[in-house]
């Protein structure tokens, strides 16, 4: 199974920052890239780093776009990526807001999910990931 390649896109540094903590806590894998929109950057050469991403890592691969947040630059410039896909490209898939134990299930699963379901683990990992500790608390300790 030729696994998907992994691009995670953020405002700023968070997402190679993100990915390097994932490499802390799993190990250095392949197929991942990072790439950061800064405050002076353009979109269309942001839109262009998603595409060569892409190419230079196999275009006929899946591939999964983890943006940070819903509605801001990244992930309308995924939108406008899916809107522009044509049936006969390979799969795209775009998961807005990601955290660190997304990334973690992705290099976990990467290699043993077909694409649907690995995107569905690592949606789920992601909502879990997610919660009250203070409530967490309060259930444990009675």
């Amino acid at each position: 199974m030729n696994p998907p390649l992994l691009i995670v896109a953020s405002h700023g540094n968070m997402a190679s920052s993100a990915i390097e903590s994932t490499f802390q806590i799993f190990g250095r894998f392949d197929n991942v890239i990072a790439i950061g929109l800064d405050q002076n950057g353009r979109l269309d050469e942001f839109e262009l780093s998603i595409l060569d991403a892409r190419k230079n890592f196999g275009s006929d691969r899946p591939t999964l776009l983890l943006v940070d947040l819903f509605g801001g630059s990244c992930s309308n410039v995924g939108a406008k990526l899916l809107k522009k896909q044509k049936e006969t490209d390979f799969p795209l898939r775009i998961i807005a807001g990601f955290n660190l134990a997304m990334l973690i299930e992705f290099a976990f699963s990467r290699d043993k999910y077909d694409f649907d379901q690995l995107v569905d683990r690592i949606l789920e990992a992601g909502k879990k990931a997610c919660l009250d500790v203070n409530a967490k608390f309060k259930v444990m300790s009675r």
